[in-house]
């Protein structure tokens, strides 16, 4: 009696057991909390479904530019009666043991309830991007697969309600935009990114020209400290260096930077300003303010304020005293004049336009003449003093008489 009554206990476990959970069935799936899994492990718990290894089946089409795995519907106006949210991890194989071998791992924390679509992702080896689409006119959040080798062998284990996880091809989707993933990934601690086998510590590698920065670097709590490194789009704050590599800080900004056959641009402005460079650094080493193409070590387009200026120079105008030095005839200077408008040797007013001057030269130019001048006027002095003894003598001669 005692036995029969131990065997009809069992039995009535068992028939509670498989009401709450599925053994393993032909498709190998095990289920804990639910009676019908959709993994290898199904687990639901507290109203959450948690599934290991849950396959996701086919593999991405090398003939189209993206492929997606579709993760849930979000919102788009119209509020959703329920949860939709995929939080965990996505692994697939590309390659084999005869080719690259190499493995797709994509970590995503995605939600969309009410009126609020959230998520941010993580992956390791290839790129993969978080986007919207719209998929049998539905909108979704889903992940972006860049054109590659293909991939298969897709699994997802984490938590997971009302998904879609689909996998379909960039030709099935349209209306393909990139999500704004506002929520943070924190790391409390010290970060360091190193590669082991040599001493790089911090490498940033794009390849996207969809994407404006390479790193953004926003301090919410303080306005005005952003700090931008990447390439420009139309849509960037500074515009007016369309498609150029660029530094942007909204407040001081300190620069070192090895160059080499480039320029490196300092420019102030804001959404929606055009106001240009104000400084430039070319790479034949010459320093433009306010000029993006500066042609000499220094070119200013505008008003310099100084205290003082200093120029050096390798000759002076002291040969004009030299005892071999030609002084021009007066006669000779007047027809120049005359004839030319300037001074010989000054840059008339039509060479200053076109070219400017050279501060050096001009000045050594002026001294020159004022040099010529004054040996004019020495010369006008001996002549006076000739005139004057001569008169003094006729004076002497005419009172004498």
């Amino acid at each position: 009696m005692k036995h029969i009554f131990v065997a009809l206990l069992c039995v009535l476990a068992s028939h509670i057991v498989a009401a709450q959970n599925a053994l393993p069935a032909a498709n190998g799936y095990i289920g804990i909390g639910t009676s019908t899994p959709a993994s290898r492990l199904h687990v639901l718990d507290n109203n959450r479904n948690y599934y290991a290894d849950r396959g996701i089946p086919g593999q991405t089409d090398d003939n189209v530019t993206e492929n997606y795995i579709l993760l849930h519907v979000i919102y788009t106006g119209t509020l959703l009666p329920a949860d939709y949210h995929v939080m965990g991890r996505f692994s697939a194989i590309r390659g084999s043991q005869g080719a690259s071998n190499r493995k797709w791992i994509v970590d995503v924390n995605t939600a969309t309830a009410y009126t609020q679509n959230i998520g941010n992702l993580v992956s390791f080896g290839d790129r993969a991007t978080l986007v919207t689409l719209t998929y049998n006119s539905i909108q979704y959040l889903a992940v972006s697969i860049p054109q590659a080798s293909t991939l298969l062998n897709f699994s997802f284990t984490g938590y997971a309600q009302n998904d879609a996880l689909k996998l379909v091809k960039g030709n099935e989707v349209t209306g393909v935009k990139i999500f704004n993933a506002t929520e943070e990934v924190g790391i409390q601690g010290a970060v360091v990114i190193k590669n082991a086998a040599t001493s790089n510590r911090l490498i940033l590698l794009g390849s996207d020209t969809a994407y404006s920065n390479l790193m953004a670097i926003v301090h919410s709590g303080m306005s005005n400290t952003q700090l931008y490194i990447g390439n420009t789009t139309p849509n960037f704050q500074v515009i007016s260096q369309r498609n150029s590599n660029i530094i942007e800080s909204y407040r001081d900004l300190h620069i070192g930077a090895a160059n080499i056959g480039s320029k490196i641009i300092f420019e102030n402005g804001r959404t929606g300003t055009t106001i240009g460079s104000s400084m430039v650094i070319a790479g034949n080493k010459n320093v433009g303010i306010g000029v993006d193409n500066p042609t000499y070590k220094l070119t200013v387009n505008g008003a310099i304020g100084a205290r003082s200026v200093k120029v050096t120079q390798e000759t002076w105008a002291d040969y004009v005293f030299h005892s071999d030095y030609i002084l021009p005839k007066l006669p000779e200077l007047e027809q120049f004049i005359k004839e030319n408008k300037h001074l010989p040797g000054i840059p008339s007013e039509k060479e200053v336009i076109k070219t400017g001057i050279d501060l050096g030269e001009i000045n050594k130019l002026y001294l020159q003449k004022i040099e010529e001048l004054t040996l004019y006027i020495i010369d006008l002095q001996k002549q006076v003093d000739v005139l004057k003894s001569n008169t003094e003598k006729l004076m002497k001669e005419k009172n004498t008489k």
